[in-house]
């Protein structure tokens, strides 16, 4: 029987986009248009505190760069710098079956790649399509998830897809993409601590493992080999990290086929992928009553799994954005009193309104709920009840990139960015451009975005 890493070796060497379906392309386009836009907005919007990212930056020289300053560094390091800005956002996508964010490490890595290597665009929609398949179809195969156990599965299950998706953007062969899997399988780290301790490990978790599967995929094409059975072995990544070496019958099975890249759905809100159900229920509550009604009490119901997940159960008064983001406490407040959420919401103090509604949000178990489901239920002055029940994970699916690029109002930080366009044009119809056409479209003519702000980097 094929190992693991075979098979997703034979996949990702062998996928042409002639033969692939186009909703899974265009929605590869429209991934790599949504995630270097929040990258470029959260290197402006200066939120997220990267000093020790452009420090890194400025260390080394390359043929890659960081789109939120336009610095040539390193394809190891652009990656990293890269990940970091578009995972720091909160605002790039999930696959709801394996808790996984895979635009945050293969899109990073394939451009990267794509940039040092001098891939065209379309070798970079080719590997992220690898990536993200990979990534998903690895998260699938596990009996056991690693956050049980502590492990964050966006980092473990990331680290490999981008492996995967940078040695398809690079070209590679098929024995060069099994060992840049399999070498990958053992640079996959990443801790749920981060969330309990409300520390800032969980922005650079993904911007590591970009970095990991670029350095994987070089490593592999330089000639090092890797253990075949790393993902599978007694000794190897699922043992590691779920306990067990056991995989689901059939597993990687749908690569090629299931196409589980147009399962993914970007995040409507700047906030936890768990949450973002139940923030939506409070922003239609809130729309229900008009903003007309004070809130007298809040439930959210969940299955234990859910509440177990670090961060979740956590109260404000918070110190940054890092606990803010997973706490349903203070999402639930901020958008049953505003009607929406935005990313600078999490650095700023609540309102007195806000404050008192999360005071009365409460937070509860339901055995009867499956697991990815939730029941929010919000009473009104007056005995007015609106209640909602539905699915944890929601958003919207990629579907094209002159759709991704309408969006970019979502962010809600009243800024433009007049480069969207072009981007949009080199994503969508430059396909047989060089893969720096990408980086040129995000950083502007001048090196940067005109309205960044990088005095705020500190």
């Amino acid at each position: 029987m094929t190992l693991l890493a075979g098979r997703i070796a034979e996949f990702a060497a062998s996928l042409d986009l002639q033969s692939t379906p186009a909703p899974v392309v265009n929605a590869a386009r429209a991934s790599i248009l949504h995630h270097l836009k929040i990258g470029r907005a959260a290197g402006a919007l200066g939120d997220i505190p990267l000093s020790a990212l452009v420090v890194e930056a400025t260390g080394a020289r390359g043929t890659a760069r960081v789109i939120g300053t336009g610095r040539r560094t390193t394809a190891s390091t652009a990656a990293f710098v890269n990940g970091c800005l578009i995972h720091g956002s909160s605002l790039d996508d999930v696959y709801p079956a394996g808790a996984v964010h895979p635009g945050a490490t293969v899109v990073p890595a394939a451009v990267a790649m794509g940039e040092a290597a001098g891939a065209t665009v379309d070798d970079v929609v080719r590997g992220v399509i690898a990536g993200y398949e990979v990534a998903c179809a690895l998260s699938d195969a596990a009996t056991v998830a690693p956050g049980s156990r502590g492990f964050r599965a966006a980092a473990l299950y990331g680290t490999i897809g981008a492996a995967a998706g940078a040695s398809a953007t690079a070209g590679a062969d098929r024995r060069s993409v099994a060992d840049a899997v399999s070498i990958a399988a053992s640079f996959a780290s990443g801790l749920t601590q981060t969330w309990t301790a409300g520390s800032r490990e969980w922005q650079f978790q993904l911007g590591a493992a970009a970095r990991g599967g670029v350095d994987a995929a070089l490593l592999a094409e330089a000639g090092a080999r890797g253990a075949r059975d790393a993902l599978e072995g007694a000794q190897g990544f699922y043992a590691a990290f779920t306990g067990t070496a056991e995989v689901r019958p059939g597993a990687l099975a749908g690569l090629g086929s299931a196409w589980r890249l147009c399962e993914v759905v970007v995040k409507e809100h700047p906030a936890a992928g768990v949450l973002q159900g139940p923030i939506s229920a409070a922003v239609s509550a809130r729309a229900a009553v008009q903003g007309d009604g004070s809130v007298e009490r809040v439930d959210l119901l969940l299955p234990s799994r859910a509440l177990r997940i670090p961060g979740v159960q956590g109260r404000p008064p918070f110190a940054d954005l890092d606990p803010a983001l997973m706490s349903a406490s203070h999402c639930l407040a901020i958008a049953l009193t505003a009607g929406r959420i935005n990313l600078e919401d999490h650095i700023r103090s609540l309102t007195a309104g806000e404050a008192l509604v999360e005071q009365r949000v409460h937070l509860r178990e339901d055995p009867h709920l499956a697991d990815g489901e939730f029941v929010l239920q919000v009473e009104y002055a007056g005995g007015r009840i609106h209640r909602a029940r539905g699915e944890q994970v929601v958003g919207l699916p990629h579907q094209s990139a002159e759709t991704a690029a309408r969006e970019i109002d979502r962010l809600g930080d009243g800024r433009s960015y007049p480069g969207l366009d072009r981007l949009c044009a080199v994503v969508v119809s430059g396909g047989w451009k060089s893969a720096a056409a990408l980086i040129d479209a995000v950083v502007g003519d001048n090196g940067g975005p005109a309205d960044a702000d990088f005095s705020r980097l500190q």
